[in-house]
């Protein structure tokens, strides 16, 4: 279980991190989100945590922290985050080649044009990167064909 500290001990302006709460306010207040929960630790020790709007806006039932949330699509966001505290422990950085994780993305090739066919590849100019993957805008395939994997960029 983690513990609860004082902002300023764990290096944190309370000030900056009660932004958070408005932040999320106005979101749920225009519409844009029916609740939000936030979490900020370093560490192991939570410094700010906070829920507010609604679990269910029909009956505006507030959120609790013991809610449990459905997470669709959420492996992007969970590895950035997982590889950015990686770099900032140094133990990767962001200009080294996948395939230096990953010696099957050394033969890769990248597609010539976004819409076009998925064999019209080509070979990558420079190496495929872990920055190129943090963009969120490629996508991988293995091409049966050649064997290999094929990107987007």
């Amino acid at each position: 279980m983690q513990t609860t500290v004082e902002p300023a001990e764990a290096g944190f302006d309370a000030t900056r991190l009660g932004r958070i709460s408005h932040w999320a306010e106005h979101y749920i207040a225009r519409g844009n989100l029916p609740c939000a929960m936030t979490l900020v630790a370093r560490r192991g020790e939570i410094v700010f945590i906070d829920a507010r709007g609604f679990s269910n806006t029909a009956s505006g039932e507030a959120i609790t922290f013991d809610h449990r949330f459905r997470i669709f699509s959420m492996t992007k966001p969970i590895t950035a985050v997982a590889t950015m505290m990686l770099v900032e422990e140094a133990r990767l950085r962001l200009d080294d080649p996948v395939s230096h994780y990953i010696p099957a993305f050394a033969d890769t090739s990248v597609l010539r044009k976004p819409d076009g066919p998925i064999e019209d590849t080509t070979a990558l100019k420079t190496p495929l990167t872990l920055h190129h993957l943090l963009t969120h805008w490629s996508c991988a395939y293995f091409d049966r064909t050649v064997k290999r994997f094929c990107f987007c960029l």
